[in-house]
């Protein structure tokens, strides 16, 4: 029978301990795609993911970074806005959908919708930069997802997206759901909303 000195015991434990703490971490938490996928309200957002081949990317439980989600009636409103249709965005090249999935993601960091101050420029996984326009509480029934807090990000369109449902955890990750999709400054992503009212720079 073999024996093992105590700190060798302990090691192996230790190393056996952390595996399978990461094992049920994996399995227990909810990845951004798992999220998006299971939510009625978030179809269309899925349906974009697919079209753009980042289901794997959004899978990753070991992800880090902060996701807006838009809403379908998000989706609505954008392509009632620039006269398009959400299957005329589906069908848009895959790199380009990708371009504009990843301008909805700050990476690294987990960002909390109290930490989403006034003036504050985050820097997103397409190179573009979003700015938190405004943070403020309210006591509005629209803002009880996200604690009160009435907050505007600005983008290159005309409209500035706000988060209605927020802090909510998948793995390593945080989603805000928003109320319109964000926009980065890509001349081709402009193509596919010909009526669409654009910037070329943030008010910030």
């Amino acid at each position: 029978m073999a024996r093992f000195s105590a700190p060798l015991l302990v090691l192996m434990v230790t190393v056996i301990a952390t595996a399978s703490g990461r094992t049920l971490l994996q399995e227990a938490c909810s990845s951004v795609f798992d999220l998006v996928s299971s939510n009625p309200d978030l179809s269309t957002l899925n349906a974009v993911i697919e079209a753009a081949g980042l289901e794997d990317t959004l899978s990753d439980p070991e992800l880090q970074a902060t996701v807006f989600a838009p809403s379908n009636e998000a989706f609505e409103r954008l392509t009632r806005d620039a006269g398009t249709t959400v299957e005329a965005i589906l069908e848009a090249p895959a790199d380009l959908l990708k371009e504009l999935l990843e301008y909805h993601v700050i990476p690294g960091a987990s960002i909390e919708a109290a930490q989403l101050k006034t003036g504050l420029r985050f820097n997103t996984l397409g190179g573009d930069p979003v700015l938190v326009e405004s943070q403020k509480i309210k006591q509005d029934p629209k803002y009880d997802g996200c604690a009160s807090l009435d907050i505007h990000l600005d983008t290159y369109i005309d409209e500035d997206p706000e988060p209605l449902i927020c802090d909510i955890k998948a793995c390593n990750a945080l989603v805000h759901i928003v109320d319109y999709p964000l926009i980065p400054n890509n001349a081709q992503i402009r193509e596919l909303l010909p009526e669409g009212k654009f910037k070329t720079q943030l008010s910030g």
